[in-house]
């Protein structure tokens, strides 16, 4: 069984969205790695399944956002710093 992914982000629903996204996250075992809580490893394997899963969570996150508010993401990098621009832009 498939778990749902979140919503889709818009202008009238970041609280509901982000509980979501988070809870997608942590389901498909991207949450640390979005809250750059996990250290990235050193040896070259270990760095590719890294990079892998930032990839991952960097498009299941963007995926969820709707096409209209992506514009703001232009210079995000990492899904840790989409988190952090999604969260300034609906908690200011």
């Amino acid at each position: 069984m498939e778990f749902p992914k979140a919503s889709i982000l818009t202008p009238y629903n970041y609280h509901e969205w982000k509980e979501q996204m988070a809870r997608y996250l942590r389901h498909k075992g991207l949450y640390r790695i979005t809250m750059a809580t996990e250290v990235e490893p050193t040896s070259a394997v270990e760095k590719s399944k890294y990079l892998n899963r930032m990839d991952e969570a960097y498009g299941s996150i963007c995926m969820c956002i709707s096409p209209e508010l992506q514009f703001h993401l232009s210079a995000c990098n990492t899904p840790n710093e989409i988190w952090k621009k999604v969260e300034d832009i609906y908690t200011k």
